[in-house]
């Protein structure tokens, strides 16, 4: 029986063995506090980073389990942009999220 703080799943199209898991409360504030830290970034480089941010915190295996943890961020970059994307995308998705929200 699944309780109401386990995250939801998805699988990602288009990559074999890759899912997105909802997002908490608190995981969502310190990805809000991390993207509002790229404010001085140009455009293009926030948003590659807010998309390597939120495939860090999203990923994860079929049973729910992150694929990154939060110190290992490098590990995250080491993702093709296009298949950051995708993954992006469906936590977007998700996580009922909009470009604005991620942005601010």
């Amino acid at each position: 029986m699944s309780k109401i703080s386990d995250p939801e799943i998805q699988p990602v199209s288009g990559l074999e063995d890759v899912f997105v898991r909802t997002i908490s409360g608190r995981d969502y504030k310190r990805f809000q506090a991390a993207c509002r830290k790229l404010a001085d970034l140009p455009e293009e480089e926030r948003n590659v980073e807010a998309v390597y941010l939120l495939v860090n915190l999203t990923a994860c295996s079929a049973d729910g389990r992150r694929l990154f943890m939060d110190d290992r961020q490098d590990l995250t970059e080491e993702i093709s942009i296009t298949k950051a994307r995708r993954i992006y995308d469906s936590a977007v998705e998700l996580n009922r999220l909009t470009e604005k929200k991620v942005e601010s």
